[in-house]
């Protein structure tokens, strides 16, 4: 076991990284307990072993309203609601096979909070083993002209052992924001729409 870190807890596959933790919870103003569970993908006890190790040093602080939160010197409550809502966005994209690497959370030119992940997955034992995305990429894979451009990428992605990408969530303030348009092309923009 040469080279093995044995004091990096692995919870679902990722390790809780205390300066990733850190930069999560100093970047958000403010921060549910819940949120961090989902947007981390770890199990309780594990996270509050690290959010006691910050909150002991002094590097954050714990609050109590109806759910707990995590903030450091500054706080803004608005950013709470939306945040836990893009973390259903990284829920949805484990459902799918699609995992994490790094997270990273920015302000917007709006002083809104998104998300920028770093993404990965097999395609080849995502499509094994789902059969719903297996006859979902199936399907997709026929309406493409065959040998174009377009169908050996998507095949590529189907066959590779493993395919990484940025992506960014976001959350629109606006239903009726017309004017919305996505800030980069090279990375998948997913934006939560408020209901």
């Amino acid at each position: 076991m040469e080279g093995v870190n044995l004091t990096t807890q692995f919870v679902n596959k990722r390790a809780i990284d205390t300066e990733e933790l850190f930069q999560i919870i100093n970047n958000s103003e403010g921060i549910y307990e819940s949120t961090l569970i989902k947007l981390l993908q770890c199990n309780r006890i594990s996270l509050e072993a690290r959010l006691k190790t910050l909150e002991k040093n002094k590097m954050i602080s714990k609050q109590k309203i109806k759910k707990h939160f995590f903030y450091t010197n500054t706080f803004d409550f608005k950013n709470m609601n939306p945040l836990d809502r893009q973390t259903n966005v990284v829920q949805k994209l484990v459902t799918y096979g699609i995992f994490t690497e790094n997270i990273h959370i920015v302000t917007n030119c709006d002083h809104q909070k998104e998300l920028y992940l770093s993404c990965y997955s097999s395609g080849r034992d995502t499509f094994q083993t789902n059969e719903h995305l297996k006859l979902q990429a199936n399907k997709l894979v026929n309406q493409l002209r065959p040998q174009s451009e377009e169908y050996n990428f998507f095949v590529e992605c189907i066959k590779n052992v493993l395919t990484k990408f940025p992506t960014r969530v976001s959350c629109l303030s606006n239903k009726l924001d017309i004017n919305y348009h996505t800030q980069s092309l090279d990375m998948i923009d997913i934006s939560v729409v408020p209901t």
